[in-house]
């Protein structure tokens, strides 16, 4: 088991490195096939579990899968939002047990107790965000990723300025088989930075095994099925999937850089402010006992 302070001093579980840094993936490159990984996005909720009680609106969502798609717009992979899932977490009681019984420790498997089952079952990718966690982000195993609203992270140059963006760009990193590393900083596999550059390597592996996601399509493939929905009479259906190549052929266009639009002076004094406040609210339920994290792969 790993001691909340440890995981909050480090934003990240410790990991092996990853391959040595090759060219990174900068400017204009080859055309690679475009790929469409679908994505569930859960929002939990909870009366009485502040963890699990997120606080994010549609619009967060819809702002963080933007810039999320631009990070990885240079491995020519894009995540389509299916749906977003407002639901209660599960067998809190349980969980409260668990803490209580280890002390403020815990398994980071027992998070899982928390997360609903029936809304799992999809072809693609499950994301959770949870309102507070004593890590940033975690990719669970086969399709499941946690994710913290009110994540922290090392700025660096070049790095995104969309907190929840660059973790759960990292945590579908993971997903999609790639190391996490120490440096450099800049990179989206980095431990704990803003960082979003993938080298040569890390975009070509991930492109490969984003095309044995489960629901995974091209853009031509997309493109075929909403046409077919649309004749099928399922408009909701064809807009979605047209939804999704849109979005995925802007993020390719444009190449956004995720560190366009940074925050000013003053909003960074007030995120610094709410981070603070934000840690000291940490450390009071730390002790009430904490809910820290242990084994697994945090973010």
């Amino acid at each position: 088991m790993i001691a909340a302070s440890l995981v909050l001093a480090l934003g990240m579980s410790i990991v092996a490195d990853g391959p040595g840094s090759a060219r990174v993936v900068t400017g204009p490159q080859a055309p690679v096939e475009l790929l469409i990984v679908p994505v569930r996005v859960h929002i939990l909720t909870s009366p009485d579990l502040d963890l699990a009680n997120c606080k994010l609106r549609d619009s967060d969502i819809a702002r963080v899968v933007v810039k999320l798609n631009a990070i990885w717009s240079q491995a020519g992979v894009a995540f389509g939002v299916e749906s977003i899932v407002r639901e209660p977490a599960a067998q809190r009681d349980r969980f409260r047990l668990l803490v209580e019984l280890g002390q403020g420790q815990l398994d980071m498997a027992d998070l899982d107790l928390l997360l609903p089952k029936s809304s799992r079952v999809f072809d693609g990718l499950n994301v959770y965000f949870f309102h507070d966690l004593p890590f940033n982000g975690s990719y669970m195993g086969g399709d499941c990723v946690l994710v913290q609203e009110g994540a922290q992270l090392k700025e660096v140059a070049g790095g995104s300025d969309e907190p929840m963006s660059r973790v759960l760009g990292h945590c579908a990193g993971r997903a999609l088989s790639l190391s996490p590393r120490r440096e450099p900083e800049t990179s989206l596999m980095a431990l704990g930075t803003t960082g979003v550059a993938l080298d040569a390597n890390e975009a070509a592996r991930a492109g490969r095994v984003a095309k044995t996601v489960p629901g995974v399509l091209t853009v031509a493939e997309a493109r075929k099925a909403a046409d077919a929905a649309q004749a099928a009479g399922d408009t909701a259906r064809a807009k979605l999937l047209r939804s999704w190549i849109d979005a995925a052929k802007a993020a390719q266009a444009s190449r956004t850089k995720p560190s366009q639009n940074r925050p000013t002076d003053k909003q960074k004094r007030q995120r610094g402010r709410d981070l603070t406040s934000r840690s000291l609210r940490t450390t009071e339920r730390f002790t009430q006992p904490a809910i820290p994290t242990a084994r697994g792969t945090a973010g």
